[in-house]
């Protein structure tokens, strides 16, 4: 039976987990940074949907 926690699987989980937590810190602040652009409600829910999705693709 071949081993799971590898080498190239450890880097592979730490690479993964920095992304995620890269993403996390990113979307809280996402809104503030549209209103210091000038944006309103709606340019706030429009540009953090489309992060996300983007973020998705």
């Amino acid at each position: 039976m071949p081993r799971l926690w590898t080498g190239d699987f450890v880097r592979i989980c730490l690479v993964n987990f920095f992304i995620f937590v890269n993403f996390h810190a990113l979307l809280p602040t996402f809104p503030f940074f549209v209103t210091y652009l000038g944006g309103d409600a709606v340019a706030i829910g429009v540009a953090t949907a489309l992060f996300s999705i983007r973020a998705m693709m």
